[in-house]
């Protein structure tokens, strides 16, 4: 799937990933705000095998390649 697909699987609440990464649980989730949240708007996160959240902005590289996929 391209980033795009991708973009709207995270809007469905679901996690994403590059085939490139396999070996690894990293994955990529959008945050929603509510009311408890800090942020205003949504947001990218990647969340590596030990649970460990950081923002995530996409490289150009990235939002071109056409080898995203969803995990669970």
């Amino acid at each position: 799937m391209d980033f795009g697909d991708a973009i709207r699987a995270m809007k469905e609440g679901k996690a994403v990933h590059r085939t490139i990464w396999m070996g690894t649980q990293a994955r990529i989730k959008m945050q929603m705000p509510d009311e408890y949240s800090n942020m205003s708007i949504a947001y990218l996160y990647i969340e590596n095998e030990q649970g460990v959240r950081v923002p995530w902005i996409p490289s150009q590289l990235d939002m071109l390649q056409e080898d995203w996929s969803v995990v669970e």
